[in-house]
């Protein structure tokens, strides 16, 4: 059974997210409960052209495209590793989109 403080890291790393997503310009859709096993709510980013599918746990870990870890292989707990990762999938993007 998920506890306060489970909700309320999780409430911190959909802030994390939502920081990083409005430096980038973009939006996040309304947020959706996961339905496996443990506390994930999961939503849709939109930067320009690019979508990215992000989900927040009461771990306070955001996934990006199904990845809890930044680039350098570092938890998505804080702004830092998160705008790397969303930085990574706009690059990749980019890459494959020209």
């Amino acid at each position: 059974m998920p506890t306060p403080v489970d909700f309320e890291n999780q409430m911190i790393a959909k802030q994390i997210l939502e920081t990083v997503v409005s430096e980038f310009g973009g939006s996040v859709s309304f947020w959706e409960r996961s339905r496996a096993i443990g506390l994930w709510d999961y939503a849709d980013v939109s930067i320009g052209d690019v979508s990215i599918r992000v989900g927040a746990s009461s771990g306070c870990i955001v996934s990006v495209n199904g990845h809890p870890f930044d680039p350098d292989m570092k938890h998505n707990d804080n702004l830092e590793s998160v705008r790397k990762s969303i930085q990574k999938v706009l690059d990749d993007y980019a890459r494959w989109h020209v």
